[in-house]
């Protein structure tokens, strides 16, 4: 509908056609996510990078590409909280793999601000539920009090006390959600990664089993605060 667009669900959407093989189709997802990122550039086989790095138009984002038959590791990272405002720093997460740097994951989405966009589209629908949900209580109570008036009054009382929105809260998202594609080892057991965010933090991860692994693609996804 009106919703914003974000480029981590374009991006996620290629990664599962990918996962599953449809390549054609991933890479349509892929040219959809570059298309809504504002920093970054996304070529048709999932790489990020820096925008313009791969040329000055469109028909150039499909370089640089895969190498045959390298291992490449997706990691999606889901930073800090909607909730805490005071980090508006863009965050960049350097992973490494044995004290020796892989590459890089970069923010494809900002929740705080897809947050703020869809905060009126939220409210009109919100006053919509409320309203309907209000007239359906106030329909029941009514029948039961043609009936019982003593009933009536009981039923008002119950099915008011208890009204209250079901809308959930944004607060308990991640503020960013990251992610990087980049080659690594095909038997790869740790990962440290090292959060760019205002401080720098060094955080060692062990990588036992990826979630994924369809051939050449493995895939990994970490929470961070």
């Amino acid at each position: 509908g009106n919703y914003p667009q974000d480029a981590f669900s374009r991006y996620l959407a290629g990664l599962c056609l990918d996962l599953v093989d449809d390549s054609a189709n991933a890479k349509v997802e892929y040219r959809k996510a570059s298309d809504i990122s504002k920093f970054f550039d996304i070529t048709e086989e999932g790489l990020i990078i820096q925008q313009g790095a791969g040329g000055t138009n469109k028909t150039s984002k499909a370089t640089p590409r895969l190498e045959a038959g390298q291992t490449y590791l997706t990691c999606i990272f889901l930073l800090g909280r909607v909730a805490d405002y005071s980090r508006g720093i863009l965050p960049r997460t350097h992973t490494f793999t044995e004290g020796k740097p892989l590459g890089h994951a970069v923010p494809l989405a900002d929740l705080s601000y897809l947050a703020a966009k869809s905060e009126s589209i939220v409210a009109m629908k919100k006053a919509a539920k409320s309203g309907a949900r209000v007239a359906t209580k106030t329909v029941i109570a009514n029948e039961i009090a043609h009936q019982n008036s003593a009933l009536g009054a009981l039923a008002y009382l119950l099915l008011f006390a208890t009204e209250q929105d079901d809308f959930r809260h944004w607060e308990t998202l991640p503020r960013y959600i990251c992610v990087g594609k980049f080659p690594c080892p095909a038997d790869i057991k740790e990962l440290d990664f090292k959060i760019l965010h205002g401080s720098t933090h060094r955080r060692p991860l062990k990588l036992k089993n990826p979630i994924v692994r369809n051939g050449l693609l493995l895939l990994n996804i970490e929470r961070a605060f």
